[in-house]
Formats: C-alpha cells, sequence, structure tokens
C-alpha cells in the first residue's frame, strides 16, 4: 500500500507502543528510535514522528491510490477499521485509530479521483435547514420532507419553496394555495425520513403523529422546534422543480432551545445521490 503524508509529529502516551501499530502499515519504515522517548518513521513521500508527551488526539489524513487494496491490506493486518464509507460529503474514506486515539484517514488519492469536482461534491457542500412542509386543500391533507426552502424577502416577509411537480402533495398545495413549514430540530432524523421515504399516495403519513391544524388546515407538526405558516403568492417552473414563494403570516417557536437540523446531517436519505450527473 502506498501512501502520501506531509510531515507530522503525534504526542503519544507510550512511542514504543506505537511504533509497534505504525510500523505494522506496508508502506512504513523506522528513521529513527529512540526508545521511550521518541520515533521518526517515513511514510510513503512522507515523515510522521512520535513523541513521548500526550497532549490530545490527532487526525491524521492519508492518500492511497487504491482505496479498496488499502482497506483489504489493513484488514489483513489485523487492524480494525471503518470502512470503506461514503461519507456525507460522498468521497469515500477508511478510518482506523491507533493506541493513542489518534485517528488515521485513508482517502483516495486526487490523482486518482475524477479531474475536478464531481456536481454532487459540489452540492453537498450547499446545506440549509430540514423541514416537513404541510398542505391541506378542503378534505386532503399531505405532507413531505424538504431541505430546499430559504427567506427571499424582509418586506414583505417572503419565503422560496422547491418542490417535484409529481409528489403527491403538489397539486393539494396548488389547489389549498397555502402550506406550513415545520422546522426540524437535531435528532429528528427519523421524522425527517418518515416524511421524506414514503408517498401520500401510497400511506396517511399524518397518521400516529401528533399535529394541528394551522393556516387554512395545514398540518403543523406539535414535535417540530418551530413552524411557519405561508400563503402562496406566485410560482414559476425551476428545471424538474417548482418554485412556490409564500408570504410568512404567521408562526411560533415550539422549542426554543432546539438546534435546527441541517440538510447535511441527513446523508444520502433523500436518495439525491443517484440525480446527480457524474461530470459537469
Amino acid at each position: 500500500m502506498t501512501v502520501s503524508l506531509t510531515g507530522l509529529t503525534l504526542h503519544v502516551a507510550d512511542v514504543d507502543r506505537s511504533l509497534e501499530f505504525y510500523r505494522r502499515l506496508p508502506a512504513a519504515s523506522v528513521v529513527f528510535h529512540l526508545p521511550g522517548r521518541f520515533a521518526l518513521l517515513r511514510l510513503g513521500q512522507g515523515r510522521l514522528g512520535l513523541l513521548a508527551d500526550r497532549k490530545r488526539p490527532f487526525h491524521v489524513e492519508f492518500e492511497v491510490p487504491d482505496l479498496d487494496a488499502a482497506a483489504s491490506e489493513l484488514r489483513n493486518l489485523g487492524l480494525e477499521i471503518d470502512g470503506p464509507t461514503q461519507r456525507q460529503w460522498g468521497e469515500r474514506d477508511v478510518l482506523v485509530q491507533d493506541p493513542d486515539g489518534n485517528l488515521l484517514e485513508f482517502a483516495a488519492a486526487k490523482s486518482s479521483r475524477e479531474a475536478g469536482s464531481t456536481p454532487l461534491e459540489l452540492f453537498r457542500r450547499l446545506t440549509n435547514g430540514l423541514y416537513v412542509v404541510g398542505v391541506a386543500h378542503g378534505d386532503e391533507r399531505d405532507a413531505f420532507t424538504a431541505a430546499w426552502i430559504t427567506q427571499v424577502s424582509f418586506e414583505p416577509l417572503l419565503l422560496a419553496l422547491s418542490i417535484n411537480p409529481t409528489h403527491a402533495s403538489y397539486p393539494i398545495l396548488q389547489a389549498g394555495g397555502v402550506f406550513s413549514v415545520s422546522v426540524l430540530g437535531r435528532g429528528q432524523l427519523e421524522l425527517a425520513r418518515h416524511f421524506g421515504t414514503q408517498s401520500g399516495r401510497a400511506v396517511n403519513k399524518l397518521a400516529g403523529q401528533r399535529w394541528q391544524e394551522g393556516l387554512g388546515g395545514t398540518p403543523v407538526l406539535l414535535d417540530a422546534a418551530a413552524y411557519l405558516e405561508c400563503r402562496v403568492v406566485g410560482g414559476h417552473a425551476a428545471g424538474d422543480h417548482q418554485l412556490v414563494l409564500g408570504e410568512v403570516v404567521g408562526g411560533r417557536v415550539l422549542a426554543p432551545t432546539a438546534l435546527p437540523m441541517t440538510y447535511a446531517e441527513t446523508g444520502n436519505l433523500d436518495g439525491s445521490v443517484e440525480l446527480y450527473p457524474a461530470a459537469f
């Protein structure tokens, strides 16, 4: 396994124990060792120092040309690893923890990745809140998880909501002309999953949930951190989605100490990894 690492010194509790750990890496060779005090290893084109002066765990990043092969070699060495795993930003890595709690992260070398950044890598870095949008018309009610909501005006107070027009909620939103926005807090991933991975055509997503009627009968989740009530004042086609403009006419903070959940925390909950093109 070939790795690349710039020079770094780790503060460890036991130099000799840590040296035995790091020298097991196929790319490692010992340059200098002062027992109990200090050790210097060459790792690929870089160097790693081990100093007997425990401070705090470090996070060390290595680059390898073949991540799957590196994972196989690490397992064959008897090391406990996590991965290869695709993290929330779309890139894959392998995590290993050394005896002193230092986190070693192995990722594919830049030279082995596609040239430039993929749309997925870039768009995963655009994040905002996570919400459950409620719609109503007559006796019809539905709600769905959304992330593409943003404030667009102070006077009047306006929100823009992006919605897929093929979703079951869209005709109800069109007919009712109102919608609610329940703001999800951290730790409410299961609520996001419940309203975001099922269709209102197949199940009643509001069954068994704590909710009340808001503006125009729109569902408002009582377990949300806050909610806003909106009246539709405009709309515009936006690619494969529809942009809906809503004037905020009411709302309430339900959990003053709750921190809002972010879209980045949901990983690939919405399955969007498969929707991005491989390149621009």
